[in-house]
């Protein structure tokens, strides 16, 4: 593939596509956040791209992706969105071959939010960000790991219906008090494949299953996104189901993570938080 490079005004943010295209696409969006800024993208589904670089985020409408801008002098990145993986789609202005090119008028203003998600999919570019000024992978299969008594998988390698018919017998009032509320909204096997699709919006799923015999028993999660990784600060969480409580599971799950991410050489802090009232839980951390 070839490698296509860019950059900010500053030169804070560096991108790297590589592509396999003779001419890539340059589209302008009609939406009423690009057309005013005459906005102009490109991608490529079948290529990659890296943006290493500090950005700031913004959101708008169905906050279903994160506008990223460089955080020293402003100039527009791109977008970036979880949808099979992290996607991107590309400021063409970034690349000095691309800056004549006229674009192609496209507008997804009808789209329902499922649509336009599937759309990114297929049409903007696998993707890698960085945090201090290299590239790393957020991919779930390659943040998979095991200890000694459990595997943790990326909650997609698993069926839709096995996912789903764990979640629904597993988040009992009990184990889903001490969370969010978007935890506590109850799932069941009707609404599971929209929740699983929200949480999958929010950062990286995986589900905790016993080694062997591969049965789930809980759900551990990071959130590496943009606003908080480039800030040095990854988040992470973990709910276990009740038949699961009182064996240890959290602490070594929380430990096996930290080995993978000091192999990783990553610097930022990782933080979670926990209730007051969450005893058995700030016990674990202060283990890890």
């Amino acid at each position: 593939m070839a490698e296509v490079k860019g950059a900010c005004h500053c030169g804070q943010v560096q991108v790297t596509l590589k592509t396999e295209k003779n001419e890539l696409p340059v589209r302008h969006c009609q939406c009423d956040h690009c057309a005013p800024q005459h906005l102009r993208y490109t991608s490529d589904p079948q290529g990659s791209v890296c943006v290493a670089g500090k950005c700031s985020i913004y959101q708008f409408a169905t906050k279903t992706a994160d506008f990223a801008r460089c955080a020293r002098c402003g100039f527009f990145i791109g977008a970036f969105c979880e949808s099979q993986g992290l996607r991107a789609v590309l400021n063409a202005d970034l690349f000095l071959q691309l800056r004549t090119r006229s674009p192609d008028a496209v507008e997804f203003g009808q789209e329902i939010v499922a649509d336009r998600v599937a759309r990114r999919a297929r049409t903007w570019t696998p993707a890698t960000w960085m945090q201090s000024n290299s590239c790393l992978s957020w991919e779930a299969k390659k943040w998979e790991f095991e200890t000694d008594r459990l595997q943790i998988v990326g909650w997609r390698s698993r069926s839709d219906a096995k996912l789903a018919a764990f979640l629904a017998v597993a988040l009992t009032e009990n184990v889903t008090r001490e969370l969010p509320p978007t935890w506590q909204s109850g799932v069941t096997l009707a609404n599971a494949k929209a929740w699983i699709a929200e949480r999958d919006s929010e950062g990286k799923m995986f589900l905790v299953e016993t080694r062997g015999d591969a049965t789930p028993i809980g759900v551990f999660m990071f959130f590496p996104d943009m606003a908080t990784a480039t800030e040095g600060q990854v988040r992470v969480g973990y709910v276990f189901a009740e038949s699961a409580w009182g064996q240890g599971y959290a602490s070594e799950v929380l430990v096996g993570f930290l080995k993978r991410w000091d192999k990783a050489g990553i610097t930022a802090k990782l933080l979670a938080g926990v209730t007051a009232s969450n005893l058995a839980s700030q016990r674990v951390l202060e283990k890890a």
